[in-house]
């Protein structure tokens, strides 16, 4: 497919990536405000019924250009003509009758079809350069791209010239009048820098027919804008976030529950507009204060006391963490993916980025200069911290002798090595080959490049031993939040302006009530800890709830079921009087405890 389909259009292409075409679109965006004496305009085109008006005739007349053998064509014909429908009135058919052209889009084999039917546009689109067609102001030793397209999305790159936009305009005409295809031209539009005058922009709109729209231009999910990236581009990102905890459905969830739908579900819708734009960091700061408000609770519209930031538990459980992922961390690593294609890849997207910003440098040896797009500067920010992971095994020869990392010790240009150099084997038979050494396959992965870019803590003996595969994460996160002193007792609530008058519950004597005192010094819980410490021979360690735990946990048992047990227990005690002992009525439920365990 590859071979057959040009490289303007990536849907459904092994290789190719839809972030190339979100992120080339806005490199392009980027010079709309180039000095041009004719202006520059995009066109966004919105094809009605894309898949169901494809003509079938002209389909396997363009699968016979391009020399698909006579026997696939007719596989092919036999294969989407023999459609038949029957209407559904009230649990009863009526009808039965087939229809005329149109592909079924739910087909996997449809997708290849759509898009090799709609090569023909494409190379309708580079004759027009025959035409005195003048196109978009852009680099002249790069790529001249006039359209991309994803299946059906297609964009267009035009001057503002009246004579180029009716050659486009007729170029459209015709392929609609071959292909079954048809504009809605209430849908589409054209956009224009907001220096645009308005007879200009009068004249674009007689020509094309299209609606006049501001920029950001939402392209392929992704907003596409011109200067500064603004907060407000991003909002519909933010409220997507928001909309999926509407409803009750959230409040009767568990902590166990909400880091489930947090991880699964929050942090996954905006993934797609992380791999193709980065978002600014207020907008990344919102989505995560909207989750954490909702792993902490809502009370009407006031948000309940946050026991931890959501920075502090947006690390790894072996580091301290809950288990939950920054956005920003994700974004990076996603930069970082960015990267490795650009350095491994030969793609549209590159050949133009090279030829405006790389053309007497390396990309290695390459800064970021203000003025320059939001889409390279993000390149250049991973380039200091992916490119020396990158490493090139030699083939033919064709990585960069100075700057390409294949001597495993850094590029040459700051190096000064010759004897390697005199023992390196070329085999001009097989290409250069960069491998990712982050992971044994020598393959990217998302998940290398996340740990590479993301920010790190200290592992302890604590932090891994806190969160247990068999116990719920109600029990351990309770316990994680106890050891931190992030439980709502009654030192612990002055942090956030609480005073009340501190009276321990639990104790004859009343002392004053701490998390340490409730979990590890009161007399219920002294007397518990110390029947099960006789019952496993353990020695009491008398103190802070750490040091008991990690008693219990660096005491190595006699045979695989003491150790579970000697792991688990004091997870299972604390979480037990974190559900009967500490909770929204603190004064009540407390000497529930007791009651518990002498039954």
């Amino acid at each position: 497919m590859h071979k057959t389909v040009s490289p303007n259009q990536t849907g459904f292409i092994k290789g190719r990536s839809i972030t190339d075409n979100i992120m080339l679109t806005q490199e392009i965006v980027h010079n709309i405000n180039r000095t041009s004496p004719a202006g520059n305009v995009v066109l966004k085109l919105d094809m009605t019924k894309a898949y169901d008006r494809v003509s079938w005739e002209y389909l396997c007349k363009v699968l016979r250009q391009f020399g698909f053998a006579e026997r696939w064509i007719d596989s092919v014909w036999r294969l989407i003509t023999n459609v038949w429908y029957s209407i559904n009135i009230n649990g009863t058919r009526h009808g039965f009758f087939n229809s005329t052209r149109g592909i079924k889009q739910g087909d996997p084999l449809s997708r290849s079809l759509f898009i090799i039917g709609a090569e023909l546009f494409t190379i309708m689109m580079e004759t027009l350069n025959q035409s005195k067609f003048i196109p978009f102001s852009m680099d002249k030793n790069g790529p001249n791209i006039s359209h991309l397209c994803y299946a059906d999305d297609t964009i267009l790159f035009s001057s503002c010239d009246s004579h180029s936009l009716g050659l486009l305009m007729s170029r459209l005409g015709e392929y609609e009048g071959v292909s079954g295809q048809l504009i809605n031209r209430n849908k589409s539009g054209f956009y224009v820098t907001f220096k645009e005058d308005d007879p200009r922009i009068s004249l674009i709109k007689g020509i094309t027919g299209f609606n006049h729209c501001q920029f950001p231009m939402i392209y392929l999910g992704c907003p596409i804008y011109v200067g500064r990236k603004k907060i407000v581009y991003f909002n519909t990102m933010v409220a997507k976030v928001a909309r999926r905890l509407q409803g009750w459905q959230g409040k009767l969830l568990s902590y166990g529950g909400k880091a489930v739908l947090i991880k699964s579900v929050l942090q996954a819708l905006p993934l797609h507009l992380l791999s193709a734009v980065h978002p600014p960091k207020t907008a990344l700061d919102q989505i995560e204060m909207i989750i954490a408000n909702f792993f902490w609770g809502m009370d009407g519209d006031r948000k309940k006391k946050h026991w931890s930031s959501w920075n502090d538990m947006s690390y790894p459980v072996s580091e301290g963490g809950a288990g939950f992922r920054s956005l920003k961390d994700i974004c990076n690593s996603f930069s970082a993916k960015l990267w490795w294609r650009f350095r491994t890849q030969n793609s549209l997207l590159r050949s133009f980025l090279e030829a405006k910003y790389c053309k007497r440098f390396h990309p290695v040896a390459k800064k970021w200069v203000y003025g320059q797009s939001h889409i390279w500067k993000r390149l250049m920010d991973s380039n200091k911290m992916i490119e020396p992971i990158i490493l090139w095994k030699i083939g033919n020869g064709e990585a960069s002798f100075w700057w390409d990392n294949w001597t495993e010790l850094g590029p040459l240009a700051r190096l000064n090595i010759i004897n390697y150099i005199i023992s390196i084997e070329f085999n001009l038979a097989r290409k250069d080959i960069p491998i990712w050494t982050s992971d044994p396959s020598g393959k990217f992965i998302s998940k290398s490049a996340w740990h590479i870019v993301r920010r790190r803590k200290g592992t302890t003996l604590a932090s891994s031993k806190i969160w247990h595969k068999k116990i719920p994460f109600r029990i351990c996160f309770f316990m994680w939040r106890a050891l931190q002193n992030k439980i709502p007792s009654d030192d612990a609530v002055k942090r956030f302006g609480i005073y009340l008058p501190s009276i321990c519950n639990c104790c004859p004597i009343h002392k004053i009530e701490t998390s340490q005192h409730l979990l590890s010094e009161s007399k219920i819980t002294t007397q518990v800890w110390e029947y099960f410490c006789n019952t496993c021979g353990i020695d009491r360690v008398h103190g802070k709830l750490r040091m008991s735990t990690m008693k219990w946990w660096m005491d190595k048992g006699k045979n695989l079921v003491h150790t579970c047990i000697y792991s688990a227990y004091q997870l299972l005690f604390v979480g037990r009087f974190g559900k009967t002992g500490v909770g929204p009525d603190l004064k009540t439920r407390r000497c529930q405890l007791g009651s518990s365990y002498n039954k």
